[in-house]
């Protein structure tokens, strides 16, 4: 599809063919919202009316640039590195989730884009310590004491996010506001990245001649 016959005042969704990204814009096409699904690859399902996808890197300015002519607002969800062997690609890690999320944000600045909405994750206050009625006011975990590279970027990526938020848009068109959410492991119907690793996990009886908490 190209970006240049998008409906106007399109709502824009990084990461638009993963799990998340997929249904959050099918439930915001049946609001009546016009939804662009951006992703590197192409979509394995079938994408419903009213939603249209631009194959994209967020590692390119340019292809986000294009992607977000006549977009109102952008829910950045695209990421990389959160599990398996993906963890070990420290390079593409660090290249999608910074610098990915820092082209998003220039390209918001440059066309206008006034709303960025940022998936963070709970890891960039959590880094295995006791946690008691936590809120938002918790410090970030200290980013040098992440044990893993995924939660170090995407801790980062927030921060550039955050930071962003007031700052002016192009040829005079007010401000970017900007917002993060921390969710931990999302996963329901047809999830296929956490879901598979609990179905396969063995729960044995315990030795008390019952079965212990689990999922």
């Amino acid at each position: 599809m190209d970006p240049e016959n998008i409906t106007k005042e399109a709502v824009l969704i990084t990461g638009g063919g993963g799990y998340f990204g997929f249904r959050l814009g099918c439930a915001l096409c049946k609001k009546g919202v016009s939804v662009i699904l951006f992703d590197v690859g192409k979509l394995i399902q079938a994408v419903p009316e009213g939603v249209k996808f631009v194959e994209g890197d967020v590692c390119h300015l340019s292809e986000v640039e294009k992607a977000l002519r006549d977009v109102i607002c952008v829910f950045h969800i695209a990421s990389y590195g959160m599990s398996g062997r993906e963890q070990l690609n420290r390079k593409l890690i660090e290249d999608v989730n910074v610098r990915g999320t820092e082209n998003v944000i220039q390209a918001c600045r440059k066309a206008g884009v006034s709303r960025l909405v940022y998936t963070s994750t709970y890891n960039v206050v959590f880094g295995g310590q006791v946690i008691q009625n936590g809120d938002e006011s918790l410090p970030y975990f200290p980013v040098h004491l992440h044990p893993d590279h995924y939660s170090r970027t995407k801790s980062l990526a927030e921060m550039k996010v955050l930071e962003a938020n007031g700052t002016e848009l192009g040829e005079g068109k007010g401000v970017l506001r900007t917002c993060a959410l921390r969710p931990a492991g999302i996963y329901g119907p047809g999830e296929q990245r956490h879901l598979p690793r609990i179905n396969n996990t063995v729960i044995y009886p315990s030795t008390f001649g019952g079965w212990p908490y689990g999922y």
